[in-house]
């Protein structure tokens, strides 16, 4: 709630407005009220010199200190506006009111004015700081602390503890930085944790998140007791409406607490999986159906982790019942007229550049498909997506995939998500228009068959060259990709001639999506084995050959690639924000109508991206 203002009309000079902060600053900081203070008696005093004493007294609680430098939410120069210099590098003018503030620090007696001016001039510039000024700056944060909770005693304001958890926080921050006064500091937190049963449960909790963050001054033997913390606080009955943050927050520190203590951690991720099963038990309305599925997965990694079998099976088995019943509210945006006149724009373009180059030989449509234009700039597109912020960045986003399992995208995910709505977006209204005014008018005039595509990719590229290898009997073979790939090229230029000869043929892109989408990875593989470069990797039983994600992050591997087809690689078939074709296919996670003419025409064009490299022979 908002307090009175303070009556200034007896404050006439600096003097008597240094001893108002003396004898008041402590609940003019709590509530929020000092800065007002400063402001009102710089506006009514018409002396220039008073005016200025305030504004440099005002300034000086214009910083915040949020780590360990000060972060200032107000500069002010005297110089041109819009010019100034971060502070402790200072110009003239503002040496003076540096200066201003070494005075303060000697005239001040209120912990509170003392603990900012030191703090501040610790900050200050090199020659002027010393570990006297931290040294008091930590004395003025720890006489605080007490002096709050006696306040909070006396008018059970709850913002007098969100003060102690500040004060304890930047006390951290700068005994761990000065090294100065570590065992007062912990002494202090040890009478708050355990003997001060007024402090609540969640200013503890986020002091302990830093101190297990601070390793350089903590060590286990100062997190003795600590779980006792939050053992106590779950048997309490109010844990019950605190469920979010004891997910999302707790449970994390407090397994990272018996990790530091190196006690059982297990029991610890069995109760954030109790807690999440709980959760999932009382969302009850079909619509909030995928906040249940989303806790029931929540549950099933926590008991994973916790080792529990049991209760993970069960956990597993309540997502399976419930997946038929989650459905998520569909959103259409449509396009206004103006992006519908830029997309027709565009795809006359495209349809005329396609005409065209249909007019060439079919090798030289091959050849000019494999260094097309219309390919997505990874980077290009990195750096337009770079500043974009969304809402979504605020929130921890679930998403579902087509099969309604559960992923939950971690801190700097929202980038990559950007970034991969924009290169799909780029696929889908150059890449695949493209694509689809070669391939689909070129088959259907006889311009484009199966055989000379086939011919092309054997004369024109490494797949048509041979490979030997030695079987474990000691047999040379030989053997070339041509072979191997024929049957999804052939089956796919026959259905394309059958759906645009035959009206009211539905064609069927199946066989040739999945087989060319596992071909990839052996294609990949033997791109690698022909560079003497090695596919094997260890797995859970031993020695195995690489997956397709292992190869394409090979740092060997890239130098050969452009990072533009690397990108384009990982996009179609690795686990990286895209379309995933090849865990999709290999564990037969998509319908019928999954297999798409558009799906068959990335690989086409990953096929011909590939194939364009000139692979040196090995020595």
């Amino acid at each position: 709630m908002k307090k009175d203002k303070v009556d200034l009309k007896e404050i006439k000079v600096m003097s008597q407005l240094y001893e108002l902060l003396e004898k008041d600053a402590l609940l003019l900081t709590r509530d929020h009220r000092l800065l007002d203070v400063l402001v009102d008696y710089r506006n009514q005093t018409e002396n220039t010199d008073e005016k200025q004493l305030a504004q440099w007294e005002l300034e000086a609680f214009l910083f915040g200190f949020h780590g360990i430098d000060p972060f200032a939410y107000s500069t002010s120069t005297g110089a041109e506006p819009g010019t100034y210099n971060e502070f402790p590098d200072m110009d003239d003018f503002q040496a003076k009111a540096f200066n201003y503030l070494r005075q303060r620090c000697v005239q001040a007696n209120n912990p509170v004015l003392v603990a900012r001016y030191h703090h501040l001039v610790w900050r200050g510039p090199k020659g002027i700081k010393n570990k006297a000024f931290a040294t008091r700056a930590i004395d003025g944060y720890m006489a605080q602390v007490p002096l709050y909770l006696k306040q909070f005693d006396i008018d059970g304001d709850d913002h007098s503890l969100s003060e102690i958890s500040q004060l304890l926080k930047k006390l951290i921050r700068l005994c761990a930085e000065t090294k100065f006064k570590v065992d007062e500091l912990k002494k202090l937190l040890s009478d708050i944790f355990y003997n001060t049963p007024t402090v609540p449960f969640f200013i503890k909790d986020s002091v302990l998140e830093l101190m297990l963050e601070t390793k350089v001054l903590f060590r286990p033997a100062d997190f003795k007791g600590a779980l006792d913390i939050y053992e106590a606080e779950l048997l309490k009955e109010t844990h019950k409406k605190d469920r979010f943050l004891w997910t999302h927050g707790y449970f994390d520190n407090a397994i990272n607490l018996a990790t530091r203590l190196g006690v059982d951690v297990k029991i610890w991720h069995e109760r954030l999986g109790d807690m999440h099963t709980h959760i999932a038990e009382l969302e009850n309305k079909p619509e909030r159906n995928w906040l249940k599925g989303k806790a029931i997965s929540s549950a099933i990694e926590a008991y994973r982790n916790a080792g529990h079998a049991e209760k993970k099976k069960n956990a597993e088995q309540l997502l399976f019942e419930l997946k038929p019943h989650i459905k998520l509210t569909s959103v259409r945006i449509p396009a206004n007229d103006d992006e519908i006149k830029q997309y027709e724009t565009l795809q006359k373009y495209i349809k005329n550049e396609c005409k065209n180059l249909l007019l060439e030989p079919p090798e030289q449509i091959y050849a000019s498909l494999i260094e097309g234009w219309f390919f997505p700039n990874a980077a290009a597109i990195g750096e337009k997506v770079k500043t974009i912020k969304s809402t979504f960045d605020l929130f921890t986003v679930v998403q579902f995939d087509n099969n309604k399992n559960i992923r939950t995208e971690q801190a700097d995910a929202g980038k990559n998500k950007r970034f991969n709505e924009a290169y799909s977006r780029y696929l889908e209204h150059y890449t695949l228009q493209y694509l689809h005014y070669v391939f689909v008018p070129g088959i259907k005039s006889g311009h484009l068959t199966y055989r000379n595509f086939l011919a092309f990719l054997k004369e024109r590229t490494w797949l048509g060259e041979p490979y030997l290898e030695t079987d474990l009997s000691g047999n040379v073979l030989s053997f070339n990709w041509i072979s191997m790939l024929a049957p999804a090229i052939v089956e796919y230029f026959v259905q394309v001639q059958s759906w645009v000869w035959s009206a009211g043929y539905t064609p069927s892109f199946m066989l040739p999506i999945e087989s060319l989408t596992l071909k990839m990875e052996g294609l990949l593989r033997n791109f690698a084995e022909r560079l003497n470069i090695s596919t094997t990797v260890l797995g859970k039983n031993g020695t195995q050959e690489a997956y397709i994600h292992n190869i394409l992050e090979d740092e060997r591997i890239q130098t050969y690639f452009d990072q533009e087809d690397v990108q384009f690689f990982k996009f179609l078939f690795a686990n990286e924000g895209g379309i995933n074709l090849r865990n999709n296919i290999a564990h037969c996670l998509y319908n019928v109508t999954d297999y798409s003419l558009d799906k068959m025409h990335l690989l086409l064009a990953a096929l011909i991206r590939i194939a364009k490299y000139q692979i040196l022979k090995k020595e």
